[in-house]
């Protein structure tokens, strides 16, 4: 296939695309290399060294250009089997600071991406990755408090938080992920676009290189290794479920490879109920690996931070057969690997 990856020198697009390259695919990544602190540059790097001489010029293309420029999508899709829009500004408190720049990113960018496939590559599988932060703060769910961790109170939400759960963005990131969400959900509706959105949770693994707001699996492993403090905000009991970038790679060619089934769809996609972790847990995990203590302090809690955030990952498993298969004590391991090796 002919496979586009937008955001594509990023941590998912990175190995979203060395794995479609070793498949065999063409691949042509759309970046305009702007994250800042960001490791976009030395993945494109680790691209062209890895697949050197083995696959033709062709078929690793790199194009820099920002998503928010219609022309330039337009122009670089055209005719694409599949388009993985991947780009995006991924931290709450960047859009808090600057919801302009946001907004112009994940919105206007998403919209271009879905109007200009519409347009010019009308049959293409078009998958997007949004967020769990479109549910908010997860209002009306009781939560109990544990000697590490908060939990769901009660039996029902056990499994996780499920696509039907009531949608109640906070922060202009949970907003304008939302408005791409929709309008790939509604472009299957109205045009019959072969829309896929995995609203994701926690991701991290190789290739990631986190900032303080961003990737905090990545964040605390790699600040534990080089004895640096970490700044927890809250209490340090705040649960996520992690998934490892293995697994969301497999996700997004499984999802893919039946989109007859998947169209039209959303799905929770996070590490679910056993791979669920609190910031505290997690630096007691990686002490006990590495023998090396912890250097932390606590701040306020941010803004649209929730206490508890698990998915329901059971309609991906029914749908396209997928559940995550690397568990969070095996991916931390891999991480804090990769992190001393890098």
């Amino acid at each position: 296939m002919f496979c586009v990856v937008t955001g594509g020198a990023g941590f998912v697009g990175s190995n979203l695309v060395e794995k479609l390259l070793t498949e065999g695919h063409s691949v042509r990544v759309i970046d305009d290399l702007s994250r800042p602190g960001g490791r976009v540059i030395e993945n494109m790097e680790y691209l062209r060294q890895k697949f050197d001489g083995k696959v033709k010029s062709k078929e690793l293309e790199f194009v820099r250009k920002s998503v928010a420029n219609f022309s330039d999508v337009k122009n670089n899709i055209k005719g694409a089997d599949a388009i993985y829009h991947l780009a995006a500004q991924t931290a709450v408190t960047t859009s808090i600071k600057n919801p302009v720049h946001d907004f112009s990113t994940n919105a206007i960018g998403s919209f271009n991406v879905v109007e200009a496939a519409r347009q010019v590559a009308d049959n293409a599988i078009l998958l997007y990755t949004s967020t769990n932060k479109v549910y908010g703060n997860i209002h009306g769910m009781k939560v109990e408090e544990k000697q590490t961790r908060y939990e769901f109170e009660g039996s029902k939400y056990k499994n996780g938080i499920a696509e039907d759960f009531p949608v109640d963005p906070e922060s202009p990131y949970g907003c304008s992920k939302y408005v791409a969400d929709a309008y790939f959900v509604d472009y299957y509706r109205t045009y019959g676009s072969k829309t896929i959105v995995f609203r994701c949770s926690c991701m991290y693994g190789e290739m990631q290189k986190s900032l303080e707001d961003q990737g905090w699996v990545s964040w605390f492993v790699s600040r534990i290794l080089n004895d640096k403090k970490i700044t927890i905000f809250g209490d340090g009991k705040q649960i996520r479920d992690i998934l490892h970038i293995k697994d969301v790679v497999e996700a997004i060619e499984n999802a893919t490879g039946k989109i007859s089934a998947t169209k039209g769809q959303v799905f929770n996609m996070g590490g679910g109920k056993d791979n669920a972790i609190s910031l505290l847990e997690l630096m007691e995990f990686v002490q006990k690996e590495t023998g090396k203590k912890p250097v932390y302090e606590f701040g306020e809690w941010r803004p649209a931070d929730q206490k508890v955030y698990i998915s329901n990952t059971g309609k991906a498993k029914k749908i396209f057969g997928w559940q995550p298969k690397v568990s969070k004590e095996e991916g931390i391991r891999r991480q804090i690997k990769w992190e001393s090796t890098k």
